[in-house]
């Protein structure tokens, strides 16, 4: 059986989602580790996921268009609130405490990113390209 390119990347979320899920169910203080680890520098975070996500960009994009993407991604963003949810005290002292701060200072970047993405796809959208 050969995967293709999305079947491949489908299998590393599954993968990585199976491990994460079992390691929390096993002992979930362990996954705090996993956790600290991954965000203890954020530059080096930031800089991986950006690296990675542009690449899945262009394997999504060999199959599917952008307007499928962002229809994946509203699907994806209602299971992400699902879960958050149950955490909805804890995140809107969050929101409260980065809204607080300079958000453009921080967060220009990954503003530009979506402000691109959602022009591509308004583009896309209305045959403007």
């Amino acid at each position: 059986m050969v995967l293709t390119t999305v079947e491949i990347l489908a299998l590393i979320l599954v993968v990585a989602s199976v491990i994460k899920i079992a390691v929390i169910l096993i002992d979930p203080k362990s996954w705090y580790k996993v956790v600290k680890a991954i965000w203890a520098k954020p530059i080096y975070t930031g800089l991986v996921s950006f690296i990675a996500a542009i690449m899945i960009l262009n394997f999504l994009l060999q199959t599917m268009t952008i307007i499928d993407i962002f229809a994946v991604m509203l699907f994806t963003s209602f299971i992400f609130a699902i879960g958050m949810s149950f955490y909805s005290r804890e995140l809107v002292k969050l929101a409260g405490k980065v809204l607080n701060k300079n958000l453009l200072a921080r967060g220009w970047f990954y503003l530009l990113v979506w402000i691109a993405l959602l022009v591509w796809a308004i583009l896309v959208l209305f045959n403007l390209i």
